[in-house]
């Protein structure tokens, strides 16, 4: 997408850390990721506050606290104004579906590979 190749251009550091939050999401919210990150978009306001930023990545993806702070420290480092963080949003929401659809492909040839012997809760 447009929004995708615009992102592409953005820094090194920008790039890092949307993979990292994608990578820290947890499973659960994989699926959610994108209304998350809406809502997170939205509670910016005019500017990015990386103290605001930091609680809503908390609150609304559950990251722990140093994924939070991570990312809005290099969110506001690079001086991003909302329509920024909405690139990095969408950016993100497509690693997070990139993520879940590989998680749930792992799990589909764990199964078949398990056969009629099943698979533990452990496996």
């Amino acid at each position: 997408t447009e929004m995708t190749r615009t992102f592409a251009r953005r820094s090194a550091l920008q790039r890092a850390a949307a993979y990292h939050l994608a990578a820290q999401l947890p499973v659960g919210k994989l699926r959610n990721a994108a209304e998350d990150l809406n809502r997170v978009n939205q509670s910016l306001g005019e500017h990015i506050d990386r103290e605001n930023l930091g609680r809503n990545l908390q609150e609304h993806l559950g990251v722990d606290e140093a994924c939070a702070r991570y990312v809005a420290a290099i969110v506001d480092a690079e001086g991003a104004v909302p329509e920024d963080f909405s690139a990095f949003a969408g950016v993100c929401a497509g690693l997070c579906a990139e993520r879940e659809q590989m998680l749930a492909g792992h799990v589909l040839r764990a199964v078949d590979a398990a056969g009629d012997r099943g698979l533990s809760l452990g496996e």
